[in-house]
């Protein structure tokens, strides 16, 4: 073996490593990690992994010679597929315990690109002001290093996203990272807020008047209680058609009130933030 790793914490970031007679590397125990480098073996697998052994392949160039195909990566356990880029087929090893493997490609060399760590938007979460949204794609590789965008992902916005809604951005990853397919991201557009115009205390009762929204707006949502942390509480909606209500059967007692407005969309209730309190006394 070119390289063998039997304990402690082992870190290669490049260089050329070939082995005539067996594998290039070999890991049989500890932790390794492989940030560049080519493994070349003339007579087996590139890289066998042990299980046992703790190896994160993050980039890195194999290429080895198996009868008619070329054996990449002998390894324990078969879930471990989708950290591996540019294979043609994995087949289970007859000659092993159940659940190791072996991943084999037609081609003489594959190329080991580590999954990105995360992709995200800049903000997820909106208020409706009539413009559209265009949130900014992040996203990291295995190192948490930014890629780039147009290098190593594009990215395909759903059209529309001005109104209430939500609304999805398309990641596609492209060259080097193109195995790993595309991935949605998805943000909120709520309805803005409103207040509180006037509460009026009658017997047993009050009455809310609303600052009116009239735009992307289905009506509005009333929360009171007699805590002011609202640890109990009721809420009451009313359509957009009316911003005023009158709620009765209460008590006699001081009730602190907010409210905030909806908007229904394809069946789905978006809420904007809560108003601030204000407090009302019934008679």
């Amino acid at each position: 073996n070119a390289v063998d790793v039997e304990k402690g914490n082992v870190v290669i970031n490049g260089g050329s490593f070939v082995s005539t007679n067996n594998y290039a590397l070999r890991a049989l125990a500890g932790k390794t990690v492989v940030n560049g480098g080519e493994f070349t073996s003339n007579s087996t697998f590139g890289i066998q992994i042990v299980s046992g052994a703790d190896v994160t392949l993050k980039t890195s160039k194999i290429k080895a010679g198996n009868s008619s195909a070329f054996g990449a990566i002998s390894m324990p356990n078969t879930s471990s597929l989708a950290s591996y880029i540019g294979a043609d087929y994995f087949v289970s090893d007859p000659s092993t315990s159940t659940g190791s493997g072996m991943l084999y490609t037609t081609a003489k060399e594959i190329n080991v690109i580590a999954k990105p760590k995360t992709a995200v938007l800049s903000a997820t979460n909106y208020v409706y002001n009539g413009y559209r949204k265009a949130p900014t794609v992040i996203v990291k590789d295995a190192d948490g290093k930014k890629l780039v965008n147009g290098t190593d992902y594009k990215v395909t916005y759903q059209s529309g996203r001005v109104y209430v809604g939500k609304y999805y951005v398309k990641v596609t990853y492209i060259n080097k990272y193109a195995d790993y397919g595309t991935k949605k991201l998805y943000f909120v557009i709520n309805p803005r807020s409103t207040s509180i115009y006037k509460l009026t205390p009658g017997d047993n009762k009050f009455t809310v008047i609303i600052n009116k929204r009239t735009t992307q707006t289905t009506g509005y949502q009333v929360m009171y209680s007699t805590s002011s942390k609202f640890s109990s509480y009721k809420t009451y909606k009313i359509k957009n058609t009316s911003n005023k209500v009158t709620l009765k059967g209460l008590n006699k007692k001081k009730y602190y009130v907010k409210v905030r407005t909806y908007k229904v969309v394809n069946g789905v209730t978006y809420y904007s933030s809560w108003s601030s309190v204000k407090t009302v006394t019934t008679k």
